[in-house]
């Protein structure tokens, strides 16, 4: 490998993508990507770095098709853990999704608790019918409603790949909160508290989730967890 000229050799690029990317020159190392690709577009790293630099320049739909592509090729891939970067780009796309649509996942005031009939009618109907009552009760067009579940798809793609993901439960997790299925919620994040118990956005929204329930006690322990741990 070391005789092929640079101008060839995917490594040259691949690597040179990655100092640019470090650097936040990130027009130059997409120019690096681009280069690793047209040398051998078959290989899913190269792929995966330039939707990584796509979604940092919030250039969504070029970043999903290539984490598209990147998933596509990981089956086949030699000399790299095809099934970690399969992963990594299922939960890339996860949240490409939902940058692009406007989805943010913010802390919520812990003081905020619905009434119970408030939580008990809506979520038993939503859950059965996508009628207009739920997207209301949601807030939340069918077309969003829709990305909401390709987010959680993604996730879930991830998770049967490789289930130590933090990512993939805590974004699962928080699609679920948007969606108003607190139980399931707290599932991911008490997976994803299991692979990391200092991951201060899944006490909160755990914490949220819980009370939403009306399981104050329990949301309070949670809180109390977020606000000891620092900012990320």
């Amino acid at each position: 490998m070391d005789d092929i000229p640079a101008e060839d050799n995917y490594e040259y690029w691949y690597d040179q993508g990655l100092k640019f990317s470090d650097l936040e020159k990130l027009e130059d190392a997409l120019s690096c990507f681009d280069k690793a690709i047209e040398i051998d577009e078959k290989r899913p790293d190269a792929w995966f770095s330039k939707g990584i630099v796509l979604r940092t320049l919030e250039k969504h739909k070029d970043a999903i098709e290539c984490f598209d592509k990147t998933i596509e090729r990981c089956d086949n891939a030699i000399g790299i853990d095809g099934n970690n970067v399969k992963a990594e780009a299922w939960i890339s796309k996860a949240a490409s999704l939902g940058e692009m649509h406007g989805i943010q996942f913010k802390p919520i005031p812990a003081t905020i608790y619905p009434q119970k009939k408030y939580t008990a009618q809506f979520h038993s109907q939503g859950t059965q019918n996508m009628k207009k009552e739920y997207l209301r009760w949601l807030g939340v067009t069918q077309a969003q409603l829709d990305i909401l579940y390709a987010i959680i798809e993604c996730c879930d793609k991830a998770i049967e790949i490789d289930d130590q993901k933090l990512y993939a439960w805590t974004n699962k997790g928080n699609t679920l909160v948007l969606l108003r299925n607190h139980e399931e919620a707290i599932e991911c994040f008490d997976n994803a508290l299991k692979i990391d118990d200092r991951d201060k956005m899944s006490w909160w929204f755990k914490g949220y989730s819980l009370g939403q329930l009306l399981r104050i006690e329990e949301a309070k322990i949670c809180i109390s967890m977020a606000e000891k741990l620092p900012e990320d």
